[in-house]
């Protein structure tokens, strides 16, 4: 049997990658099912994070691209000046490596890497140093801006006002 897992939280075999939340639930799963004998394929986005996987066991990238363009309505509470629709053009990858009997797949594009640092803190940016020192400069409150609507443009992502 083919068993196909979908998870935001995928990256549950390399902690670089996730070190909590249904994460390691996901890959324990799937090295089970891999080592009772099925072919396991989770699916997870890369969150701009693929160098990991690249550096501990290799990654393909497949013949794999998918353009789409998403209609939106943003919240006019939140981004009372944007326009009532908006339309993003995305652009998804697809890479996949085999670990411990499992092929893990990572999807990547503009708004699929745009986490990297607000899902899981990098080491180090965990909370306060010893005694109580302030994180690093540059961690994830210099990095909010990326996520608004207008806020991220390149990587294959671009909003486009929709007119009525």
């Amino acid at each position: 049997m083919h068993i196909i897992a979908f998870s935001f939280e995928g990256g549950g075999s390399d902690n670089r990658l996730m070190r909590g939340g249904l994460s390691p639930l996901v890959w324990n799963l799937c090295r089970e099912y891999a080592a009772r004998g099925h072919r396991v394929s989770p699916v997870t986005p890369a969150h701009g994070q693929l160098d990991a996987p690249r550096e501990r066991c290799g990654l393909e990238e497949l013949d794999y691209r998918a353009t789409d363009t998403v209609p939106l309505v943003p919240d006019p509470k939140v981004w009372p000046r944007e326009p009532q629709r908006v339309a993003l053009r995305l652009t998804t990858r697809a890479y996949r490596t085999r670990l411990e009997g499992v092929d893990v797949h990572f999807l990547s594009g503009a708004y699929l890497d745009l986490l990297p640092d607000r899902r899981d803190p990098p080491p180090g940016m965990e909370g306060p140093g010893p005694g109580g020192a302030a994180r690093p400069a540059g961690g994830h409150a210099a990095r909010r801006e990326r996520g608004s609507v207008r806020g991220h443009r390149g990587g294959g992502a671009e909003p486009i006002p929709v007119t009525a």
